[in-house]
């Protein structure tokens, strides 16, 4: 299925060219791996959460230069907060099933390492 999104409640400075666009970009796609299909009011800071519990486990959503290694680069509650009004077709699942899924990950890369340093 196709991510479809909406961004018409979004204030204009979150929707121009450069960094703001890139972030909201970002935060577009970042729906899927938060398991939240809007930010609204009322969620932003459960969506910076989860935001933050997954760059623990896959890593940011966003690099940055600095000098000539990239680094991860994580969303302010803030940037998040700008973006209020934002909406995908993503299913929000709840706090716990969000969760579970994040545990589940976190147990394969370990269970992945484990395979891998025997291996070695």
């Amino acid at each position: 299925m196709a991510l479809n999104y909406d961004i018409r409640e979004v204030v204009e400075e979150a929707k121009q060219d450069g960094e703001p666009w890139r972030i909201t970009e970002a935060l577009i796609w970042a729906t899927m791996a938060v398991d939240m299909g809007a930010i609204t009011d009322a969620n932003a800071q459960e969506f910076t959460e989860r935001l933050a519990m997954s760059a623990m486990v896959h890593g940011t959503i966003l690099q940055r230069m600095d000098g000539d290694k990239i680094v991860d680069r994580p969303i302010t509650l803030e940037e998040v907060r700008l973006r209020i009004g934002l909406k995908t077709n993503v299913t929000t699942t709840s706090a716990a099933a969000y969760k579970n899924r994040l545990a589940r990950a976190m147990r394969d890369k370990a269970t992945e390492q484990l395979r891998a340093d025997l291996r070695a």
